[in-house]
């Protein structure tokens, strides 16, 4: 097993991470024991922060979780660079469950270089299934955020707050609204970045929205995103509810979303696309409501 230290992945390689590995520790919240040393299979750890505890930082340490559900008792800080979170699951349904213990960011990133894959979230009344927090190079993939599965509601699958983050990768993960279910769902954003605090070079791509109530994807201050072929199912309650840019998003392209309200893509009221920013600020191309080519709604 190679353990020499990494340099960090160059920025503008999102997707080359898995250059190489280093110590391997396995979490099931089931059965394990903190107490175990993690690194062999049938002797896992049980806790997410217990085995975040033994990596290093920029060593691409791998942490494989076969399942959990609320073993950390709070929110989970990961703070170290360049690690990969794995739910691996059984079968065709991921069972790495974080559900939430109050109202928290289920998750909070402040690491370099984070790979999370197969993972479901939940999150707090007022918080997110993920917060990112001053982080660079985080990829999200293959996620689920708002399932009823896990029964909390959190007000955002992902959001990107405090301070800047950058060159991020958000992709193939399924954002869940109201699907007639009391629990587990969504209750505002599926992806937003807050306030003043500028998202840089960040990917959104391929990811599946369904019914998220307010907007689905809501980026108030950005520059040099990139928004392509994602789906939603939008409620058609106002406009911008798919993708809604503030005016401080700046340098962005929105290309090959497509939106669909119905079971025929019909009966639209509103228009699901939204640039609050000045007409030349941003790069709209074929995004679709229905089966129509549409250009966004102004401010």
């Amino acid at each position: 097993m190679n353990t020499k230290a990494l340099q960090p992945p160059n920025l503008g390689d999102l997707n080359n991470r898995h250059l190489a590995s280093g110590r391997v520790i396995f979490v099931a919240g089931g059965t394990g024991l903190d107490t175990n040393e993690g690194t062999d299979p049938d002797f896992p750890k049980k806790t997410y922060a217990s085995a975040l505890a033994l990596c290093t930082d920029y060593q691409n340490d791998y942490i494989f979780i076969r399942d959990s559900w609320n073993e950390d008792g709070g929110q989970i800080t990961v703070s170290k660079h360049g690690v990969h979170i794995i739910g691996i699951g059984r079968g065709a349904n991921p069972i790495a469950w974080l559900a939430a213990t109050g109202d928290i960011h289920m998750m909070n990133v402040t690491g370099y270089y984070v790979e999370l894959a197969g993972l479901g979230f939940g999150g707090g009344g007022t918080k997110a299934g993920i917060q990112a927090s001053n982080s660079t190079g985080l990829w999200v993939h293959d996620c689920f955020f708002g399932l009823n599965d896990i029964g909390d509601t959190p007000q955002e699958g992902i959001l990107l707050a405090n301070q800047v983050n950058a060159y991020m990768a958000i992709e193939n993960n399924l954002f869940t609204g109201s699907q007639g279910d009391s629990q587990g769902k969504i209750s505002a954003s599926g992806i937003r970045g807050t306030g003043t605090n500028l998202a840089r070079q960040l990917l959104i791509r391929g990811n599946r929205f369904l019914a998220i109530p307010t907007n689905a994807i809501r980026l108030e201050n950005c520059y040099d995103g990139q928004i392509l072929e994602n789906f939603f199912r939008v409620p058609d309650a106002a406009n911008g509810e798919a993708i809604y840019l503030g005016a401080n998003a700046r340098e962005c392209v929105v290309l090959k979303n497509r939106a669909a309200n119905g079971m025929l893509n019909a009966g639209y009221t509103y228009n699901p696309y939204r640039d609050t920013s000045p007409n030349t600020a941003n790069g709209w191309g074929d995004n679709y409501r229905g089966n129509s080519v549409i250009e966004p709604v102004g401010a």
